[in-house]
């Protein structure tokens, strides 16, 4: 490849913006990321947002949850506008849909989510785009099989009691949005992937 200064370099072509962009992004996040002080693509996303004028929305999905579960935060944040900012805060959503068509960027156990979504809901695959699996686990995760193998190995149901108070005892350190702290299922978020 030539390098630039070089008599053969050619010049990249110049950013050719649409006047309107027609299509938004939908941002799953994965296993766990909702627990983290820090959000995936954080600032990038708000960047792309200003720079390119491109709306995006973060699905709000619980973070220890089962990929079918999560549906429901995905379409709310299709159709009314209900989840996250670029810049990750939190929107109750006017009830619009924030674009009409999209494209779904699904990162780790963001992907599987997307497809379940894809699967499950007529709605999602009309107005889809195109899919993209950013370190999707869409195959598996070795650390979810793991998991899953541990839990299958005790005898008692899984104490889901027992582990939301050791994740309540860790706040401020996570984010669990408490409110929503009884909707914790790691059997079943491992068990989908």
């Amino acid at each position: 490849l030539p390098v630039d200064g070089d008599k053969d370099t050619v010049p990249f072509p110049k950013l050719c913006r649409p006047d309107k962009v027609d299509v938004g992004v939908l941002f799953v996040p994965g296993l766990l990321n909702g627990l983290l002080p820090v959000r995936a693509f954080h600032p990038a996303m708000k960047e792309c947002s200003d720079r390119f004028g491109v709306k995006f929305i973060r699905a709000d999905c619980h973070p220890l949850r089962g990929c079918e579960a999560n549906v429901d935060d995905i379409m709310d944040a299709i159709q009314k506008g209900r989840g996250l900012t670029p810049d990750c805060k939190h929107v109750a959503g006017d009830g619009t849909r924030p674009f009409e068509n999209f494209i779904a960027i699904g990162y780790s156990k963001g992907a599987p989510d997307i497809m379940s979504a894809y699967v499950q809901e007529p709605e999602f695959r009309e107005r889809c785009r195109g899919i993209i699996s950013w370190l999707g686990a869409n195959g598996g995760s070795y650390i979810a099989d793991d998991t899953v193998e541990m839990l299958n190995m005790t005898d008692q149901d899984f104490p889901v009691d027992t582990f939301n108070k050791i994740l309540q005892s860790m706040y401020p350190l996570l984010n669990l949005r408490v409110k929503r702290i009884e909707e914790n299922n790691l059997p079943d978020a491992t068990r989908d992937l």
